[in-house]
């Protein structure tokens, strides 16, 4: 599932979002890696400053780092398989972080283009 795919998903569901936010970190930091990443800190701040109302709902649903932990664990998980398919190491980072970092604009951004 993409970054693009779960978005839709946390819109028809917040409640199931959440959960599986918490979840999926919670497993994250037992089993791979505890939170607090550079990058993790890098998208709460670019969160924070550039997607005013994500970061509103997600301090709202209390899940803001937490979201931020699975999705650089899940970007690091797509980059090895990536890897292991057989990509060179740049089109495997692209490719992950086009899937599980980037972001499609807020309508105030769609706005102002």
């Amino acid at each position: 599932m993409t970054l693009a795919e779960m978005a839709q998903q946390k819109r028809q569901s917040d409640t199931k979002f959440k959960a599986w936010v918490l979840k999926e970190s919670r497993r994250l930091a037992e089993t791979v890696d505890p939170m607090g990443s550079p990058t993790q800190r890098q998208m709460l701040e670019s969160w924070k400053l550039h997607r005013p109302k994500m970061w509103a709902q997600l301090n709202r649903l209390g899940i803001a780092k937490e979201l931020a932990h699975v999705l650089d664990e899940k970007c690091q998980e797509s980059i090895r398989k990536n890897l292991a398919a057989g990509m060179y190491s740049t089109d495997a980072r692209e490719e992950a972080e086009k899937d599980w970092l980037l972001l499609e604009p807020e309508e105030s951004e769609l706005q102002e283009e």
